[in-house]
């Protein structure tokens, strides 16, 4: 899942909402750059482990492509797919018509469902590429607990000494029970990757 919507992607907490969460004063804050990298991880942190991508925002998806004619997104809520590229075993993407796709169940376990006479099973492809319009809105309530769960993270983060590993890299704390918590709230998981319709 890579994000490809136009502009930056959706940011689920804003320094000016963090400061406000943990009651950080901005005399408090030297450098509101660092903060807003520090949010920036916890969001990726958070969106990966739960499954839920704040946004909306447009994301592409790639598979395996043969047999199947529904296939269970990775993530959740899914509003809906915007392009269709089939892959060949040449590594040339060839885009095909949204007519005969849609989604299905795009807010609890999110399918991408393709019409028994939809265009592209008919090409001779070893790879689907799926862009769709992703993600929670703010006032969702997954969202909201994903949310609390990157302001507790950044927090603790900021609070910790961030140590350094054997390669040079960051090596942040380990994850509180808290915020593993609030993460295990949040997750969404796919039932299924492949079923044949």
């Amino acid at each position: 899942m890579i994000y490809v919507g136009e502009g930056d992607k959706p940011v689920a907490v804003d320094v000016e909402r963090f400061m406000r969460a943990t009651h950080v004063l901005a005399s408090d804050i030297d450098d509101p750059e660092a903060i807003t990298d520090l949010l920036n991880t916890a969001q990726e942190v958070v969106e990966k482990a739960t499954g839920r991508p704040f946004g909306p925002g447009e994301y592409r998806f790639t598979a395996a492509f043969g047999w199947w004619r529904r296939w269970w997104f990775p993530c959740c809520p899914v509003q809906d797919v915007t392009g269709i590229e089939l892959i060949g075993a040449d590594g040339v993407a060839q885009a095909q018509p949204l007519d005969g796709v849609r989604v299905a169940m795009g807010e609890d376990e999110p399918q991408l469902i393709l019409a028994e006479d939809w265009a592209g099973l008919a090409v001779d492809a070893t790879e689907i590429r799926v862009t769709a319009r992703v993600g929670a809105a703010p006032d969702d309530p997954a969202a909201r607990t994903a949310q609390r769960a990157i302001v507790l993270i950044a927090r603790e983060w900021l609070a910790s000494d961030m140590s350094m590993g054997d390669e040079g890299e960051v090596v942040p704390p380990r994850l509180s029970f808290g915020a593993l918590r609030l993460i295990k709230q949040a997750r969404y998981k796919r039932p299924h990757i492949y079923r044949g319709a």
